[in-house]
């Protein structure tokens, strides 16, 4: 059935390539067909931290057990800060004049 399926899709739920963002509202989404897989807090932190991609799992998951809410704010917290910076404009990076030294 739909409904079977959506809940073997929310059982195998990554965050891939999805910012955490995403991987929230879909998680959200998908929630409504966990049945028991999410039925406290604590389940839901688990599965939530269970889905997120390793380095972010690694980083939020070392702060040990927290709340859902918790665990989503610090999963936020840690991809902002794992964003590469931007490249710098190629203008920067134009030929100086060298200078001799005397």
């Amino acid at each position: 059935s739909l409904w079977d399926k959506m809940e073997h899709e929310f059982y195998h739920l990554q965050q891939g390539s999805s910012s955490v963002d995403e991987y929230i509202h879909t998680f959200t989404r998908m929630c409504l067909f966990a049945g028991d897989a999410v039925n406290t807090d604590t389940k839901k932190a688990q599965k939530f931290l269970k889905g997120l991609n390793q380095r972010i799992r690694e980083l939020v998951g070392s702060h040990g057990p927290m709340s859902y809410a918790d665990t989503v704010s610090r999963a936020q917290e840690v991809e902002s800060c794992l964003i590469p910076l931007a490249p710098v404009p190629s203008y920067y990076h134009a030929s100086q004049p060298s200078q001799t030294v005397a």
